[in-house]
């Protein structure tokens, strides 16, 4: 019996996430920095980076539990002017990341079909270097094919900081599996 596969990336954009230099908010030293492998911004850690999926920054969201406030408005403002046209990250083929024979004969079997985020950590060189998936298709052996197909094609030109030495950065991506 032959399956018609349709493997959809819906997403058209990324999640950066990027800690900021200082303190935590309990005035202990930022564990992270020191850290050369990640931009850093003057803005609170937590803060996310919103960019298009032409890898250039557009927004900012601030950490969990804080306010969009005047200060964060105009400091995410700040940031992003002087990022000026400078690429957050850009995908490399990503229509060839996922790909039908992705697909596992377990979930043929089945007929599974479902929705996955995938959240990649992505190095200085381009590499995703870990996988973890941030919201479920219900089905362990979809979200599984969707990691491993990520980390095995899934590559980047990367991001950058305002000197232009390459940073690492938090990538997600919709994977939409189904069978037709």
């Amino acid at each position: 019996m032959a399956i018609n596969l349709k493997i959809t990336l819906l997403s058209v954009y990324a999640i950066c996430a990027i800690p900021a230099l200082g303190a935590e908010p309990s005035g202990t030293p930022d564990a992270d920095a020191n850290r050369s492998d990640w931009l850093k911004s003057d803005l609170p850690k937590g803060t996310t980076f919103i960019a298009r999926d032409n890898g250039t920054f557009k927004a900012c969201v601030p950490p969990v539990g804080m306010k969009k406030t005047p200060e964060f408005k105009s400091g995410c403002a700040a940031f992003l002017a002087s990022m000026g046209k400078t690429a957050a990250m850009q995908p490399i083929n990503q229509e060839k990341w996922i790909l039908p024979s992705d697909y596992p004969a377990s979930a043929a079997v089945m007929r599974s079909e479902g929705h996955s985020i995938a959240q990649l950590m992505v190095g200085v060189d381009g590499v995703p270097t870990s996988c973890k998936i941030t919201l479920s298709s219900g089905f362990p052996d979809l979200d599984s094919a969707a990691c491993n197909a990520l980390m095995l094609r899934a590559r980047f030109i990367p991001a950058k900081d305002r000197d232009g030495k390459p940073v690492a950065i938090s990538y997600s991506r919709n994977v939409d599996w189904r069978v037709q």
